[in-house]
């Protein structure tokens, strides 16, 4: 094989791998479904007076529920893929949303805190459950 030919193999392969890679990662958003097993149950409520629970949900979502007030952090349910976030508009997915806060028993919430603006903090935000009423 001539050298120019080496140098022609060489860069189809490097092309390929590179293009194969970054459809990959562009294209890759693994199911959680394989360790569905391995998640905790939401604790029985009402919780015992002076007990506060803490659950986590992935990313920054934490719920913190003290069985009177329950507040969130980063709440993060709609999780688009790469290749959504890289080449569409991104929007709270509310059936996801609804769907995480079900199996996690949360039917309201006093408060959702966002610590930054980035997309994987703030973007559901505005669509969780309102607080209970007080009156």
């Amino acid at each position: 094989m001539s050298r120019l030919g080496r140098i022609a193999l060489i860069a189809i392969a490097t092309v390929s791998l590179l293009a194969g890679s970054a459809g990959y990662v562009l294209l890759s958003h693994p199911s959680t479904e394989p360790y569905a097993p391995l998640e905790l149950q939401p604790a029985a409520l009402p919780l015992p007076p002076g007990r506060l629970m803490a659950r986590f949900f992935g990313v920054g979502t934490v719920v913190l529920d003290d069985g009177e007030t329950a507040i969130m952090t980063d709440g993060f349910f709609s999780r688009p893929g790469k290749l959504q976030l890289l080449a569409a508009r991104i929007a709270p997915d509310e059936e996801r949303i609804a769907r995480g806060l079900q199996r996690g028993g949360i039917s309201w919430l006093a408060a959702v805190l966002v610590a930054h603006s980035h997309h994987d903090h703030a973007m559901d935000a505005a669509t969780f459950p309102p607080a209970r009423s007080s009156v």
